[in-house]
């Protein structure tokens, strides 16, 4: 089988994110072209063993990552086989992110969980590393005119109090980052992870959060609302070097509340549960 262009780069993408949904693979690779078309040709790099297919996604969608023969291909090594369908659709929803954080400039020097999980127990014994959580993704984003290394947390599902409180804990010795950046499923957890958040002592040199929602993330982009550990909120393009002022031309985001949430449907996740 001969790779078409838009083969390799299919290949290549997928050696990137890791696994990428049908939906995405149509929105990257085959706009304007009909998804029949799209399906047809996924099934033949399927048979030939250069994509694996995955299930596990709400929508009975196909997800789709690298196989033997394509990591081959594009000469690179095969990456992790997605056979545990409780996985798929946070690891889509991953690469849902990553490629909104890409599209407005976000995510360079991207390092993902399974990276991250190597160097992790490579250097296991090492009383330096503090690392036993190992965040969904960490990159590199401009803020304030410096690099700042962000750890990023997708939550689709609410963790209960106990597993945050032991993941904030660790959160706060780690000098490594600069944010810790939450992606939520809804209001209920992002409610959950702030409050959670701020029972935990936390350090100077410990990282400050910033948390939005993952529809709003998605439709929005750089406009889209983020949340603090005050609750307060500003949008994504002021958190990450905005090119104009936001809401208060003094504040700074890291120390301050930007804007006080307002009596609407935001009301329910400033209000802090005691």
């Amino acid at each position: 089988m001969i790779l078409q262009k838009r083969d390799q780069n299919i290949l290549a993408s997928l050696s990137r994110y890791g696994i990428l949904s049908s939906r995405q693979i149509g929105e990257l690779f085959f706009k304007n072209i009909r998804h029949t078309t799209m399906m047809k040709r996924l099934r033949i790099l399927e048979e030939e063993n250069f994509i694996l297919r995955a299930k596990g996604l709400p929508d009975s969608q196909s997800a789709w990552y690298l196989g033997a023969k394509g990591a081959k291909a594009i000469g690179v090594d095969e990456p992790g086989r997605y056979t545990n369908q409780n996985i798929v659709l946070h690891e889509v929803t991953l690469s849902d992110v990553r490629l909104v954080l890409e599209s407005i400039g976000l995510g360079e020097d991207f390092t993902t969980e399974t990276e991250l999980r190597r160097q992790y127990e490579w250097r296991r014994d090492d009383p330096e590393n503090a690392t036993r959580v190992i965040p969904d993704g960490v990159f590199v984003a401009k803020a304030s005119n410096r690099d700042h290394v962000v750890a990023l947390e997708i939550e689709l599902q609410p963790k209960n109090h106990a597993r945050l409180h032991k993941i904030f804990t660790e959160y706060a010795k780690m000098s490594a980052f600069a944010r810790v950046f939450y992606v939520v499923a809804n209001k209920e957890i992002a409610n959950l992870v702030l409050r959670e958040w701020n029972k935990v002592r936390h350090f100077d040199r410990g990282p400050h959060i910033f948390l939005c929602l993952l529809d709003e993330l998605k439709s929005e982009k750089d406009k889209a609302n983020v949340w603090d550990s005050h609750f307060c909120k500003g949008q994504l393009a002021a958190i990450f070097d905005c090119k104009k002022p936001l809401l208060s031309s003094g504040a700074s985001v890291d120390e301050k509340p930007t804007h006080p949430l307002s009596k609407s449907d935001d009301q329910e996740l400033s209000r802090q549960a005691s």
